[in-house]
Order: structure tokens, then C-alpha cells, then sequence
């Protein structure tokens, strides 16, 4: 999803992209491929790669150098858009889901038995009763944060929402790869998440990334994190399944 360059032609612009076309195309962009790992050195998938220009590098808009906005990813920004966080297996899939900001979000459920879909987090409260199939109406995600997504039915079932304003995002594949294109001769600030950091779900590592580092490939960061705790299983819970 994330990782798409593709963009349609009648598409115009957004807030969240800082250049304009006019730059966009005149700014000869690269590749940067990080590489997300946890302490002992094992591919991290899901980590959410946040960046930015650093603000003192940045004088106006028509003058910024070029991100990858969600628009250039392939990914609409406005709540005409419907982002789809399923239920397959008895799990959440993805895992985690970025959506910027103002984002309407469905939630399918693909299982041959019900489902109830609750968040208590701070960025957003709502629960979807028992249901099958796909429900009414989407979830408008109207303010920024992380979104922990539970089944009242099923508590071994966790997924994550990455609700973000920033410019651009992206996630870690299974090998912890995740690619950035944008032009690399200025710093570029990376706020890095993961849903199982050590220091705490809110936490984001923050890393400014220079052009010496992309130039020498130092490209590998590194986050600490806790293997979550074993659920009730499913077999346990099987005398709620409807």
C-alpha cells in the first residue's frame, strides 16, 4: 500500500505535501532504503517510518525540498477514502494500519463467526457490536495517534491504527525494509514506532537521518522491544463464538 508511486493525473495536491509539482519535477529524487531491526539485530516488520525536512531547512513551502507525500504513495488523503482493516483468521489484517488524519476506516469481517471490534484509546472511542460481514457505515479518525483495535470476543485478536498528519509515512516489510523517495541533500528527520517498543506504545525513536549517513549506507536503525504477552487462546475462548 505504502510503498506505491503510482498517482492518478486528475488528482491535485494536498495540504499535507510540502512541494508543489512545479519543484517536484524538477528535483531528481532517490531512493533510500532503511532497514528496521530490533536488539538483536532481527528484521522488525511493522514499524512506522514518520519524516520530515528539518524545519530551520525549510523557508517556505514553494522553496522545500521534495517528500513523498501519502498523495505520492498512492494514498488518497481526505475522508472520500475508505481504508479497510479486516478480520481474517481471528486477527486484524494488517496488523498495523497508517491512514492520515480525517480518515474513514471499514472494518470487514471475513470469519466465518462474529466479531465485536472496541477501542478505548485516547485518540478515538467506538465499538462495533457482534456482526458479521461488514458493518453499516466506516469510522471517521478524526485526531492523530496510535489506535489499539481489540475483539471484546476474541482478546488474543490486537491490531494497530497509525492515525498521522504528518507529510509522509511508511511501514517495515517482513525484512524490516521500508523505502523513502525523496532527494537526499538535506537532513531528514525520522520519528521511528513500533506497537511492541520496550519504552512504551506512545513511544517514537527519533533519528536525523544526514546525507553522509545515506551516502554510507548507514541506514540500519535499531529499536528495543518486548514481546507481547500471551492472550487467552482461542480454544478458551471458543464457548463465546456465535
Amino acid at each position: 500500500m505504502v510503498f506505491s508511486t503510482a498517482v492518478s493525473a486528475a488528482e491535485t495536491l494536498t495540504s499535507q505535501t510540502l512541494a508543489s509539482k512545479t519543484l517536484a519535477s524538477k528535483i531528481d529524487e532517490t531512493p533510500i532504503q532503511l532497514t528496521i531491526v530490533d536488539q538483536h539485530n532481527k528484521p522488525l516488520a511493522n514499524a512506522v517510518i514518520e519524516y520530515s525536512f528539518a524545519q530551520s531547512l525549510v523557508q517556505n513551502a514553494s522553496e522545500a525540498p521534495r517528500l513523498n507525500s501519502f498523495k505520492d504513495q498512492g494514498v488518497k488523503t481526505n475522508a472520500q477514502t475508505t481504508y479497510i482493516m479486516d478480520q481474517v483468521n481471528k486477527q486484524f489484517e494488517p496488523h498495523v494500519l497508517i491512514v492520515p488524519q480525517n480518515s474513514l476506516v471499514n472494518f470487514p469481517n471475513s470469519d466465518d463467526i462474529r466479531h465485536h471490534v472496541y477501542s478505548f484509546s485516547p485518540a478515538i472511542t467506538f465499538e462495533l457490536k457482534l456482526y458479521s460481514g461488514r458493518p453499516k457505515q466506516p469510522i471517521l479518525f478524526q485526531q492523530p495517534g496510535i489506535v489499539t483495535i481489540g475483539c471484546n470476543i476474541h482478546d488474543a485478536m490486537v491490531g494497530y491504527i497509525y492515525v498521522t498528519n504528518a507529510t509522509a509515512a511508511v511501514k517495515s516489510d517482513a525484512q524490516g525494509k521500508a523505502v523513502l523517495f525523496t532527494e537526499t541533500s538535506k537532513n531528514i528527520e525520522l520519528k521511528i514506532w513500533h506497537p511492541n517498543n520496550a519504552k512504551g506504545l506512545n513511544h517514537h525513536r527519533r533519528i536525523t537521518l544526514t546525507p553522509a549517513m545515506v551516502a554510507n549506507n548507514e541506514t540500519v536503525f535499531s529499536l528495543s522491544i518486548t514481546e507481547p504477552k500471551a492472550r487467552d487462546s482461542f480454544e478458551e475462548l471458543n464457548i463465546h463464538d456465535h
